[in-house]
């Protein structure tokens, strides 16, 4: 699906903010509100209490509060996203309701310099990290993040880990690349929080040299591509090597997964779960739960519900679930999804972001409203 590279109408600039537009009232607001989540967020039960026990409508509102002040304050610091946003003619009003021109690596990466994308119009002299995008487009790009932000995602990456792998001790083998690319290094540093590590990347021989010497009495988590894992199963059976012997999880990542891949991958490596992100944006926007898992099972095994989550997809789409506190997430006319990180001190703000992934967002209470039209709940298909 293609689009033009500045994907919104420009307005006329009559009106077009000679200040950083005023949002007095969420800067009066969300100060207090942050020191609530910056207090919470790190610590995983209360964060878990956080998400599950404040009505969802509340976090999405605070979400897009914080997104909104995100845009403000990016207009305010960022010589790129000022030259973006005055170009466009966009007026004051239009921060308020994020009426804003989406960004992508057309018309914003590309014009600009990594220094001007930044906070003040440069690179930080220490405490900051630069990754570097596979370059599947046709061109490697690079990102900038301070040593804050990836604390961040680290921290949330090893809350999601928890949830769906438990509290039982384990090992994880993290297979993913290691170099420049920001998955390898980041999951690895993630997960110390968790576990034990050892950084093999996708390295077969220190793999199976790694389990046989640390023995089949304990847990692993096994990160990688989805592909990969299969690679291993494969290369293990081949080799004689007793993979069955061990107590193997796995959590990947870095492209989709089908539900074809899980059946496969399952009888070795028990529970599987995928991680959704964007060298672009951040790692650990958003992961596969338990409950997500089951419903897009349930969708593979009937149409019905299928069709009320998924629509006339022909595809089996992937489904996560996201913190709203970190990310807005919006779908624009063409069906793509796009990101804003929603969170205060980002080095180089993203704010209404197209990755150019096609997609859709739900809250709780509409898929438990679709899943009723299908004559089912989350409760019966956990239960199923």
């Amino acid at each position: 699906m293609t689009m033009p590279a500045e994907p919104v109408v420009a307005r006329a600039p009559a009106r077009r903010p000679k200040r950083a537009p005023r949002v007095w009232l969420l800067r009066l607001v969300l100060p207090p509100l942050d020191r609530v989540f910056n207090f919470l967020g790190p610590r995983y039960r209360p964060f878990i209490w956080l998400v599950s026990s404040v009505p969802p409508r509340v976090l999405a509102g605070i979400g897009r509060w914080r997104a909104v002040r995100t845009a403000a304050d990016a207009y305010r610091r960022v010589p790129a996203y000022r030259t973006f946003l005055d170009e466009h003619g966009v007026t004051e009003a239009a921060f308020r309701t994020l009426d804003l021109p989406a960004m992508d690596k057309d018309g914003y990466i590309r014009r600009f310099t990594i220094d001007e994308r930044c906070v003040g119009g440069h690179l930080p002299a220490r405490d900051a990290a630069i990754d570097e995008s596979s370059g599947s487009t046709g061109t490697p790009y690079n990102w900038v993040r301070t040593l804050r932000e990836r604390r961040t995602s680290h921290i949330f990456i090893s809350h999601f880990a928890r949830y769906c792998f438990g509290d039982e001790p384990w090992i994880t083998i993290n297979a993913f690349s290691m170099g420049a690319w920001a998955t390898g290094i980041n999951m690895g540093a993630a997960l110390e929080r968790n576990s034990v590590v050892k950084n093999t990347g996708p390295d077969l021989d220190k793999i199976l040299h790694t389990l046989e010497f640390l023995g089949s009495h304990r847990r692993y988590l096994m990160c990688g591509y989805p592909p990969f894992l299969k690679h291993v199963i494969d290369a293990a059976r081949e080799r004689g090597f007793p993979l069955q012997d061990f107590s193997l999880m796995a959590l990947v990542g870095g492209e989709g997964m089908s539900e074809g891949l899980r059946d496969y991958i399952s009888p070795v490596f028990s529970p599987v779960y995928s991680g959704f992100g964007a060298t672009d944006l951040e790692i650990g926007i958003a992961g596969e739960t338990p409950l997500s898992v089951a419903i897009r099972r349930a969708a593979r095994a009937d149409d019905d519900v299928r069709h009320v989550v998924f629509g006339a997809d022909s595809r089996l789409p992937m489904l996560f679930q996201y913190n709203p506190l970190s990310h807005q997430i919006v779908v624009n006319d063409d069906g793509e999804l796009v990101f804003t990180i929603a969170r205060p001190h980002v080095l180089s703000p993203r704010v209404l972001y197209n990755i150019r992934d096609e997609g859709g967002v739900a809250t709780f209470g509409e898929m438990e409203e679709r899943l009723g039209a299908a004559g089912t709940s989350t409760e019966k298909i956990l239960g199923a």
